[in-house]
């Protein structure tokens, strides 16, 4: 027992660490419409907020680790006060079909599951058992000082996270996709593999659903049938958005072959109130699934969707990398 109690306040430091260090580069307007989709209270929902959340995050795990006497059991408090709040959050969004968690930072957004909220379940108990450490045996820095075993042993439990960690996070060959221009086919191709480029592995058009301004459904997968779709998932807010969204009239008007859309994950009243120019093109992706399903969670990110139910190019993120991969498809549909 005494073991589970001295790794407990370890293990929630790392943890606590590890999401802290992947949000510090978030975009906040980003940042901003996730807590909106977490229904995080408004009043909470502050930039001020939104930006010291990450560094209060690795300032928790440095006290649950190096403070002592009663700054160090009001760290693990705090910590456990946290994760109750986080559980609440992901219980609460939970509700909403496709919703995303993006504890770990917006670059490993995954959808809300049984197995987060099993997750943050562990990290609760976790900070229980790190509230009780701290309070009968002092923090790990108190504990060393009248032991230096103790050392050794949170060493191990470190090393054994991260071996965990690079087990789970590691990916088949057959999991990556290049999202370079290169990754770009004719949008209305229906010949066979041999023809494309050799590093891109077209995938099915997933059946995902937007919303029009109206409400009205939209079936990516129906509508790409019809008419190819460059989708361009862009949030208000986003600086590097911008830069493509202000090429998109451009765009309609040299491809008239393909539908050209932005995808937000805004309400249609929040897009009418910051970037109300952006309406005439937008489509709706209120849970962020359709993002998610199309491996767009980043902003800003296009992908294109063919005629023979498949993508067609993408997914790309970066403003850059989106400019390049639309003027490729452009001298493809000009060529």
């Amino acid at each position: 027992m005494t073991q589970a109690l001295v790794a407990a306040p370890v293990i929630l430091a790392a943890v606590l660490a590890g999401a802290g260090a992947a949000k510090l580069r978030d975009d906040d307007a980003r940042v901003a419409l996730e807590w909106d989709l977490m229904r995080v209270p408004e009043r909470l929902n502050r930039r001020w907020l939104r930006r010291s959340h990450p560094w209060v995050e690795i300032l928790l795990a440095g006290m649950l680790l190096a403070s002592t006497g009663v700054l160090g059991v009001l760290a693990a408090c705090a910590a456990l006060a946290l994760c109750v709040a986080y559980t609440s959050f992901v219980l609460q969004a939970m509700k909403v079909p496709g919703a995303v968690c993006n504890c770990f930072g917006s670059g490993r957004a995954t959808v809300l599951s049984r197995r987060t909220v099993l997750r943050n379940g562990l990290l609760v108990l976790l900070a229980v058992l790190a509230v009780i450490s701290t309070a009968s045996q002092g923090t790990l820095l108190t504990q060393a000082l009248a032991d230096p075993s103790v050392v050794a042993w949170a060493g191990a439990v470190l090393v054994a996270m991260v071996v965990a960690y690079l087990v789970a996070d590691s990916g088949g060959v057959g999991d990556q996709t290049p999202d370079g221009p290169s990754a770009v086919v004719s949008p209305n191709d229906h010949s066979d593999a041999a023809s494309e480029p050799e590093d891109y592995v077209r995938t099915l058009t997933p059946r995902a659903t937007v919303r029009e301004e109206d409400g009205t459904p939209v079936d990516l997968y129906r509508v790409s049938q019809r008419q190819a779709q460059l989708l361009l998932f862009v949030a208000p807010g986003c600086g590097h958005c911008e830069v493509v969204a202000a090429r998109i009239d451009e765009w309609v008007e040299a491809m008239p072959p393909l539908g050209i859309h932005f995808v937000v994950a805004g309400t249609v009243a929040q897009l009418k109130d910051r970037r109300p120019e952006w309406v005439k093109h937008a489509w709706y992706d209120y849970d962020r699934a359709a993002a998610h399903m199309l491996q767009c969670d980043a902003t800003p990110s296009a992908v294109l969707l063919g005629t023979d139910g498949m993508l067609a190019g993408g997914p790309v993120s970066g403003d850059v990398t989106v400019l390049d991969f639309v003027e490729e498809i452009r001298q493809q549909l000009e060529a």
